[in-house]
């Protein structure tokens, strides 16, 4: 929120000398600044897909801000374009304000999901379903693998010797921790 309200600050109380384009318009999240001409910009707002009376709220503000000519928002694809008079505002005062009006000051402290972590996390939904399915409702993959490693671990435990105590137990654990935490859909 702090980082917001200096670049507002800053570009309000500087002059209309040129710039170097801020960090906030090259950033990739919460906002990436897709395309840039003098007097339009398109943002996408990823955060935004789906959310179409929050988005037409906050385009609906940004339009009335002095030297914004048109705002127009699309919640399908999550993208903003404001055409603007480049004499009075800049692409990165108008992206400060977007993230401003759409509540996301809290996001640019957050990490954004990466895509690996967003694939896996699919393919693990896509798996977790096909087992479900295939077993009619019996047992999901987020259950089997657990119920596994624990039967590995007890397995090893009993039949090992010397007790390899580290792997087993460590087994043994990630089964109860995996069957024991609260699963969020």
């Amino acid at each position: 929120m702090h980082i917001i309200t200096g670049i507002l600050i800053s570009t309000l109380l500087s002059g209309r000398k040129k710039r170097q384009p801020h960090a906030l318009t090259h950033s990739q999240w919460p906002v990436k600044t897709v395309h840039q001409l003098p007097g339009r910009v398109r943002f996408r707002v990823p955060l935004m897909v789906g959310r179409k009376q929050r988005l037409e709220d906050a385009v609906g503000r940004l339009g009335q801000i002095e030297g914004v000519v048109q705002a127009t928002g699309n919640s399908v694809t999550g993208s903003v374009v404001v055409h603007f008079n480049p004499g009075q505002l800049s692409a990165d005062l108008l992206c400060a304000a977007l993230i401003r009006l759409l509540g996301l000051d809290n996001e640019l402290q957050r990490t954004p999901p990466s895509r690996l972590g967003t694939g896996f996390r699919g393919l693990g939904r896509t798996m977790d379903l096909a087992m479900h399915e295939h077993t009619r409702g019996l047992i999901d993959f987020r259950t089997l693998v657990p119920l596994s490693l624990g039967a590995i671990g007890v397995y090893r435990l009993m039949v090992e010797r010397p007790v390899s105590l580290p792997n087993a137990i460590t087994m043994v654990w990630w089964s109860y921790t995996s069957l024991t935490r609260a699963h969020h859909p």
